[in-house]
C-alpha cells in the first residue's frame, strides 16, 4: 500500500480485498467455482472460500501501489517490534495486487511456503526497515517482482484504469 497512514491503507485494504473476493467468486479457482466466501480478517488470512471440487483456500490480500516506481514487492514480516504478516499468516496463498511500470495490475498468487522459503534461501535483495505508518517501525523483505511472478500464479493482468473501475465499485 503505503500511504503511511493505517487508516488511509487499511480502507485500501478493504477495497483491495473485495475485489480479490469478487474474482475469485466470478472465475473459480481450478475450474472449482466458490460455494461460499467468508471475510475472515484475521491473522488465519483475509477471505476463506470453499470450493465445489471440497477444496478451501484461505488467502491473504497484498497491495503494492510502490512496485510502479520500484519494481519491488514488499513483503511484512515485523511490526510494532513484533513479528507480523509473513512470519505469522496461516492463510495458504498470498494474493498479492501489484501495480507495476507498465501500466497493468497484476494478481499474483503465490504459496505462504514458497514465500518463507525464498526468505530462508535469502532471496530478497533487501530486508527495509523502514516501512508502514509513522512510530510502527514496520520491517519488509523487498523482492524483485519477477523472483515473485516466476514463482507465482498470475491470476491478472487488468489496465491501471480497469483496476481503478472495479475499486470505484468495490466502495458501493
Amino acid at each position: 500500500m503505503g500511504e503511511y497512514s493505517f487508516k488511509k491503507d487499511i480502507k485500501a485494504s478493504r477495497i483491495n480485498e473485495e475485489i480479490i473476493k469478487k474474482f475469485f467468486e466470478s472465475n473459480g479457482f481450478d475450474n472449482s467455482k466458490v460455494v461460499k466466501s467468508e471475510h475472515i480478517d484475521n491473522k488465519d488470512g483475509d477471505w476463506s472460500f470453499e470450493f465445489d471440487n471440497k477444496t478451501k483456500l484461505v488467502i491473504e490480500c497484498k497491495e503494492d501501489s510502490y512496485c510502479k516506481k520500484s519494481n519491488n514487492l514488499a513483503i511484512e514480516y515485523e511490526c510494532r517490534g513484533g513479528p507480523s504478516g509473513i512470519l505469522t499468516t496461516k492463510s495458504d496463498f498470498y494474493v498479492i495486487t501489484a501495480h507495476c511500470s507498465d501500466g497493468f495490475v497484476r494478481g499474483y498468487m503465490i504459496p505462504v511456503k514458497t514465500i518463507r522459503e525464498m526468505i530462508d534461501g535469502k532471496k530478497y535483495w533487501k530486508n527495509h526497515e523502514n516501512g508502514g505508518d509513522r512510530g510502527s517501525f514496520t520491517k519488509n523483505f523487498l523482492f524483485n517482482r519477477q523472483t515473485i511472478e516466476e514463482r507465482s500464479r498470475l491470476l491478472f493482468a487488468w489496465d491501471e484504469k480497469f483496476y481503478q473501475s472495479e475499486k470505484v465499485a468495490a466502495k458501493q
